[in-house]
């Protein structure tokens, strides 16, 4: 009997949130249904959609996991109209500032190569002083656009962000309340981030398995304590990616994927898989060959951002499976 050892986890967004859409992806094959509470708001009815995996899951004879994953301290452009932006041109970055922020960040250590980038990479800027604790002064290396509410990654600045806040604390007594099976802590820094989650879990008398997402560089810094502290590990190539430099993420996936072999701990690799097929029938090359092989590199499971295109002819759901399969059986 083949067996998929190698398991898919889809994130569940507006629109395949519905009963009968996750119908179909628990039949075309997620494993773990992934919550993204950095989207999540009052209209997002989590308890509905819970239920409906639970029911799909029993209806079909299929055991999905439900996975909720923190926002954590996630840095978002606060502009509510565009900003253009021109190379070469500075510009402050903090609260009250020419790029204003969601979070009142204290910059303390500068680094001479300190760096910010806003919306995945797609801007970058270099750091080029402090003005105060609370605003720095950046300049353009790329002409744009800033959206509102975009991502905000800055490196070499110490800016002493706990890994969970207070939001995060009221969404794990949520995920307990609905025993959901998986907590992803994000932006972990240290086997420490998860001691105010055990401390919570110990008032509520549950515990529920954490996820360490590595996406920062003090998590590959002190990556071995990490691995022995959690229950899995995620891989999040998207903001490590924006952390440091792009080239050392395929070298660093495969060191980190071994060592949680080593200690046989759940390694789940993530971050723009199959991602043209969000749009696109079927994936590109590039995208086949990067999902074989964190497969073949030993990942439990690979994250999906969403299996949205279920219906006939196309069926991309069964190229995710097929790259799955990959001598695997």
């Amino acid at each position: 009997m083949n067996i998929v050892r190698t398991k898919i986890v889809s994130t569940i967004g507006p629109s395949c949130s519905s009963k009968s859409m996750i119908n179909k992806m628990v039949i075309a094959g997620m494993n773990v249904a992934r919550i993204n509470m950095s989207h999540y708001s009052s209209d997002f009815d989590l308890p509905l959609i819970v239920k409906h995996i639970r029911s799909s899951s029993k209806e079909h004879g299929k055991s999905v996991a439900i996975m909720m994953d923190l926002p954590g301290p996630k840095i978002r452009t606060s502009n509510q109209s565009l900003i253009t932006i021109k190379r070469g041109h500075e510009y402050t970055l903090g609260l009250d500032a020419d790029i204003s922020i969601n979070t009142n960040l204290k910059y303390n250590k500068l680094s001479d190569n300190a760096r910010v980038k806003i919306d995945d990479g797609k801007l970058s800027f270099r750091v080029v002083k402090k003005v105060s604790t609370s605003r720095i002064r950046i300049k353009a290396l790329n002409s744009g656009e800033i959206s509102p509410r975009k991502g905000v990654n800055i490196s070499g600045l110490d800016l002493g962000l706990p890994s969970i806040n207070k939001k995060d604390l009221e969404y794990i007594k949520l995920a307990v309340k609905m025993d959901l099976d998986w907590i992803a802590l994000s932006f972990v820094q240290s086997k420490s981030d998860r001691d105010p989650v055990d401390k919570l879990f110990k008032r509520l008398k549950k515990s529920i398995p954490l996820i360490a997402k590595i996406e920062k560089p003090e998590a590959i810094d002190r990556i071995d304590s990490i691995i022995n502290s959690f229950d899995a590990i995620l891989i999040a190539r998207g903001d490590l990616g924006l952390e440091m430099e792009l080239e050392k993420v395929p070298s660093l996936q495969k060191k980190i994927i071994k060592k949680c072999n080593e200690k046989c701990k759940p390694v789940i690799t993530a971050t723009q898989m199959l991602e043209s097929m969000i749009s696109n029938p079927l994936p590109t090359r590039a995208e086949v060959n990067d999902v074989a092989g964190a497969v073949y590199d030993g990942s439990d499971a690979i994250m999906l951002l969403s299996l949205i295109h279920i219906s006939e002819p196309t069926r991309p759901e069964r190229i995710a499976y097929g790259v799955l399969w990959v001598e695997k059986k």
